[in-house]
C-alpha cells in the first residue's frame, strides 16, 4: 500500500485496520500535531469480572464479548514482550507494566492496559515535539492509565486531568451517581501549542464591578501591587491610589477592556447526546461534537494534523473537518469506516469524498472474498456501505434483510431492502428475496452478490416486475441484482431521493476469535 505523506496537495486519511499495525507500518516519525483517543473499555461490567484472572481452560473464543471488551490471551503475552523491546520503552515503564500484571493478575483489565501501552509508545513516536495528546477514559481505569502516561510522556508534561461532567437518567441508591469521564491531557515536551483564549469564560458581574477606577480617557481599571519582594504594599489588588502617586514603580493598572475572560477550569459541563440529538448516530461510544471542537480549538491551529487511532463514528474527524484541520483516522470495523464516509458526505456534501483517502478496504474481488472468508458479518456491513445502506443488527435467525436504504417519496419515508450474499447463489435466493420484499411491503430490493448471478436468477428478478416512484415517469426493477465486481468497478445504482445513511448503528455481540483489536 503506497501512501503519500507530503503536505502539498494533502488528502486526509482514513484507515481500516489494527491501529498498531497502521502506525508501525505507515505513519512517519514526528508527524502529527494533536492526538485524541478514546480507547474502548467496557467499564459497565462489574469489577469482579474485569479483574477476574483468566482460567487456564478459558479461551477468547469461549467468551461472549461486547465490542469494547478486552481479554487476556496469547496476544497479550506477545504484547508484553513487544513493550519490553520497543525503542521508546524504559526500564521503569517495563517494571510498571509487569507490576500491574503481577498485582492485578492476567485479566481483562491488564489485557487492556498492555494493549494501550504498546499503542501509546507508537503514538509518542509519531507525535511532533510540539504535539499534545488527550486520552479519554472513565474512572474505572484512569488512575492506571495516568501512571503509564507519566512514564511515557513524563510527569512534567502532564497538564490536566479534565473532568467531563454530564447528566444521565440512571440513579443509584448505593453510591453517588457516576456522571463524569476523565480526559488526560499531556504534551510531548514543554514547548507545545495551547491557545487559552479559545476557552475563556466571561468575567462575572461581581468581578466587573471591582473595576471602579476610571482614567483620563474613560477606561475602567483596578490598581494592583506588582508583587515585588519587600514592597510595603500589603494588598495585591485594589490598593489605595495614593500608592500610585507616591510609588508608581510599585503599582500597575489592570484595565477591564484588556481582560478577555478567565481560562476555563478543568471540569467541563457538556451534555451527553440524548436520544433525540440531531448529531446522534446511535454509535455506542459517540461523544458530543462540542467536546472535540473544544479540544481541537485550544490545542491545534488550522492546517495542523489531528490523529484519532480509535475513530469510531468519526466525531474527531468531523470536528477536524469543521475547523479546517488535516486529519488521520483509524478503525478496525467496516461499520465505523462506512459510517464515517456517510457522515462526512451528509455534513459537507458529496464532493468531500475527493478530499480524503480510504486505505485498507477491499479494492478487488479477491480482497472481498478474503474479507468474506474471514468475517462474513464485516463483509455484509462493508457491502451495504457500497450502496449507501444502513447495516442491520442480526438478532436470532436471519430474516433475509442485511441492510436498509431510506428514501423520500412525496412526504413519505420509504425503505428499500438490501440482501448480501458471499457464497453460492441460485434462483431460490431471488425467489426468497422477492418473498421478503413482499412480506415487508418494501417498494424494491437490492441483491448484492460476490458470485456472478445465473441466467435463471436474472430471469426471476425481471419477472418480479417494476416499481414506479410517485414523482417520476421512470420505473425501476423491483429486484435489482448487482455484483461486488460491478460495484468495485464504479457501477452506480439509481435510488430515488436517498436519505442520510444512518440514525442507528448496531452493536456487535459476537464471540471473540482472536484478540488483536476488538
Amino acid at each position: 500500500m503506497s501512501i503519500n505523506w507530503k503536505l502539498e496537495n494533502w488528502k486526509n486519511k482514513l484507515f481500516f485496520g489494527d491501529n498498531l499495525e497502521v502506525m508501525k507500518k505507515y505513519i512517519p516519525d514526528e508527524f502529527v500535531d494533536l492526538v485524541y483517543l478514546d480507547p474502548p473499555f467496557n467499564s459497565k461490567r462489574s469489577y469482579n469480572v474485569i479483574f477476574k484472572e483468566m482460567d487456564k481452560n478459558d479461551s477468547p473464543a469461549q467468551i461472549k464479548a461486547f465490542d469494547d471488551t478486552w481479554h487476556w490471551g496469547p496476544d497479550s503475552e506477545e504484547t508484553l514482550i513487544a513493550i519490553r523491546e520497543h525503542p521508546n520503552s524504559t526500564p521503569k515503564l517495563i517494571d510498571l507494566i509487569n507490576g500491574f500484571v503481577k498485582a492485578l493478575g492476567r485479566n481483562d483489565a491488564t489485557a487492556y492496559l498492555v494493549m494501550l501501552t504498546i499503542r501509546l509508545l507508537e503514538i509518542y513516536r509519531i507525535m511532533k515535539p510540539t504535539a499534545s495528546i488527550y486520552l479519554h477514559c472513565d474512572p474505572t481505569m484512569s488512575h492506571y492509565i495516568k501512571v503509564i502516561m507519566d512514564q511515557i510522556f513524563g510527569v512534567k508534561n502532564f497538564k490536566n486531568e479534565i473532568v467531563w461532567c454530564y447528566k444521565s437518567r440512571p440513579n443509584s441508591k448505593k453510591r453517588f451517581n457516576r456522571k463524569h469521564d476523565i480526559i488526560l491531557f499531556y504534551t510531548k515536551t514543554n514547548k507545545y501549542y495551547f491557545d487559552y483564549t479559545k476557552v475563556l469564560e466571561p468575567l462575572s458581574e461581581e468581578t466587573i464591578k471591582k473595576y471602579k477606577l476610571i482614567d483620563e480617557t474613560g477606561r475602567k481599571y483596578r490598581l494592583c501591587g506588582r508583587g515585588i519582594v519587600g514592597s510595603p504594599i500589603k494588598s495585591a489588588k485594589d490598593v489605595d491610589p495614593i500608592w500610585e502617586k507616591e510609588h508608581p514603580e510599585l503599582t500597575v493598572r489592570v484595565y477591564l477592556d484588556e481582560r478577555k475572560g478567565l481560562t476555563e477550569p478543568d471540569y467541563w459541563y457538556i451534555e451527553q447526546l440524548n436520544q433525540s440529538a440531531k448529531e446522534r448516530l446511535g454509535y455506542p461510544t459517540q461523544k458530543p461534537l462540542e467536546l472535540l471542537k473544544k479540544i481541537l480549538s485550544v490545542s491545534s491551529t488550522e492546517g495542523n494534523i489531528v490523529f484519532d487511532p480509535f475513530c469510531g463514528c468519526g466525531t474527531t474527524i468531523d470536528a477536524a473537518q469543521n475547523l479546517n484541520r488535516k486529519w488521520i483516522g483509524i478503525d478496525i470495523t467496516h461499520l465505523a469506516i462506512t459510517l464515517i464516509k456517510h457522515r462526512l458526505s451528509d455534513r459537507y456534501g458529496i464532493d468531500i469524498k475527493d478530499t480524503f483517502e480510504v486505505h485498507g478496504e477491499p479494492l478487488t474481488v479477491e480482497a472481498a472474498k478474503e474479507l468474506a472468508l474471514n468475517d462474513r458479518m464485516e463483509f455484509q456491513i462493508w457491502a451495504c456501505g457500497l450502496v449507501g445502506a444502513k447495516p442491520l443488527e442480526k438478532k436470532g435467525a436471519d430474516d433475509g434483510i442485511d441492510g436498509i436504504i431510506y428514501f423520500d417519496e412525496i412526504e413519505e419515508v420509504k425503505k428499500a431492502l438490501v440482501q448480501v450474499k458471499s457464497g453460492k447463489v441460485s434462483v431460490k435466493d431471488i425467489r426468497d428475496f422477492v418473498g421478503t420484499i413482499e412480506r415487508e411491503k418494501a417498494p424494491f430490493g437490492i441483491f448484492i452478490t460476490l458470485q456472478k448471478p445465473t441466467r435463471p436468477m436474472l430471469k426471476e428478478a425481471i419477472s418480479a416486475g417494476k416499481y414506479k416512484p410517485k414523482y417520476s415517469e421512470d420505473s425501476i426493477p423491483k429486484v435489482r441484482i448487482i455484483t461486488i465486481e460491478q460495484l468495485l468497478n464504479g457501477q452506480k445504482l439509481y435510488i430515488p431521493l436517498q436519505r442520510k445513511y444512518s440514525r442507528k448503528a448496531p452493536r456487535r455481540k459476537e464471540p471473540v476469535k482472536k484478540i488483536k483489536l476488538f
